[in-house]
């Protein structure tokens, strides 16, 4: 038989109040206290991350061969990180001392990172070692062999070889000197840009016999000019 309606209430009130002082109670547990403990449900079951190194983007090689850069710094820049392996790296003002004892433990510790490598992928060509101010290595092989040295740990970079030439015919545009309203343009153009200036140079160790320093081709407008100066 159903308790009457006022019981039920009741009853309900009283669930009410048992849950809002367990509530009150928990938030008003004193700081000392520590952190409240919660039921024990066993060691952690979640597994610490796996590193995996993302997939390099490497450039196909017109000839083959590819720079393979080392995570390892080379001897000039090596400040001793390597558990055995004293720093070698160069202060400012010294030299790099090449058959000092560090620097050939540390050259050979570079020498069995490459041959671990080289090791690990069939059909690479070695072709030359970089120890001193680039740790690395260049070889030839072929595309998906570089791809696949990309990945590998103990890789920073692989980059094709390529042949860069110097271009300097592009420097007067680049500097805003060239063309309609550049500097140059603005000042008389290219043939009298620099008329009227005087330019002197203080230098206690230059040698007036250096072709560098002979007169330079000037006008008559130009000769007037720094003569009024």
């Amino acid at each position: 038989m159903s308790a009457p309606a006022p019981v039920r209430r009741r009853t309900a009130r009283l669930a009410v109040f048992a849950v809002s002082a367990l509530v009150i109670g928990l938030i008003s547990q004193p700081a000392a206290a520590g952190p409240l403990a919660l039921p024990e449900t066993g060691p952690a079951t979640t597994p610490p991350a796996e590193t995996v190194k993302p997939a390099e983007t490497v450039k196909p090689s017109s000839t083959g061969v590819y720079l393979v850069q080392l995570d390892d710094d080379p001897v000039a820049e090596y400040d001793g990180s390597v558990a055995g392996l004293p720093a070698t790296q160069v202060a400012p003002g010294n030299k790099l001392k090449r058959d000092s004892s560090g620097v050939q433990k540390y050259v050979g510790h570079l020498a069995r990172e490459r041959a671990e490598l080289l090791d690990s992928v069939d059909g690479v060509k070695k072709l030359y070692d970089y120890n001193y101010t680039y740790a690395g290595f260049a070889a030839q092989m072929s595309h998906d062999e570089a791809v696949a040295l990309a990945k590998m740990s103990g890789v920073k970079s692989v980059e094709p070889s390529e042949t860069q030439h110097q271009d300097t015919v592009d420097t007067p545009r680049f500097l805003g000197l060239s063309g309609k309203g550049g500097a140059w343009d603005q000042v008389g153009g290219v043939e009298n840009a620099g008329d009227g200036v005087i330019i002197g140079v203080i230098d206690t160790g230059y040698t007036p016999e250096v072709p560098s320093f002979a007169p330079m081709k000037t006008t008559e407008k130009s000769d007037a000019l720094v003569a009024s100066k």
